[in-house]
């Protein structure tokens, strides 16, 4: 057995520079990972809004009536929680007595999201920390909702749809629905095509 070679290991010194290396290391990346997940948090925020979007449309060409996205936020949670709902608009026959009613879940978006309404002049959303899911309030379903028609398209109702040629211009801070996040420089902006109903949402920072 040879035992010339002797293998040599790290000394304290070394493995304590190593150690203070990668903390330096982590210790600089966590604001660029902290900017990363407030921007995802932004995009996923698009997606739920989104989401609801497309699954009330759809719910509307398929069933041949129509439904509404209903935007709401529970001030009584810390923070404020926003929450989407779809609500289904009860048909108009003299046979039927129908009550219009919420379907599915309740989208709710994550913690220190907020948004305002574009196309009701960059107001808040409805405020249902009070309302009962079971008997919808007509303020929230007349004032701050769209409503999707059998053929796909979408009604502001008494308001009025940002223009998709405000959406496009870069940092122009114009949407339908503009979503913002504490902490976070950037915003999410969401905009629906009134003919076809269809959204479209972007990230990126306003007034650039």
């Amino acid at each position: 057995m040879d035992c010339s070679k002797v293998t040599r290991g790290f000394t304290l010194i070394e493995l304590l520079a190593v150690i203070t290396i990668i903390v330096i290391i982590a210790a600089a990346s966590v604001p660029a990972l902290s900017l990363f997940m407030r921007a995802k948090q932004l995009e996923n925020s698009g997606r739920i809004i989104q989401a609801a979007i497309d699954t009330a449309r759809r719910e509307a060409i398929t069933k041949r009536r129509h439904y509404k996205v209903v935007f709401c936020i529970n001030k009584a949670l810390e923070p404020p929680q926003g929450r989407i709902k779809i609500y289904q608009v009860p048909k108009k026959s003299l046979n039927i007595v129908e009550q219009g009613r919420y379907v599915g879940e309740v989208l709710k978006l994550p913690p220190g999201i907020s948004y305002v309404l574009g196309f009701k002049g960059y107001t808040a959303p409805f405020d249902d920390s009070n309302e009962d899911q079971r008997n919808p309030s007509p303020d929230a379903i007349a004032n701050y909702s769209i409503e999707f028609s059998s053929d796909g398209s979408a009604s502001f109702g008494n308001y009025t749809s940002v223009s998709r040629s405000q959406f496009d211009v870069v940092g122009g801070d114009r949407a339908d629905i503009v979503v913002t996040q504490t902490g976070e420089s950037k915003k999410c902006y969401i905009d629906i095509d009134p003919a076809s109903g269809r959204t479209v949402y972007k990230v990126e920072q306003p007034g650039r």
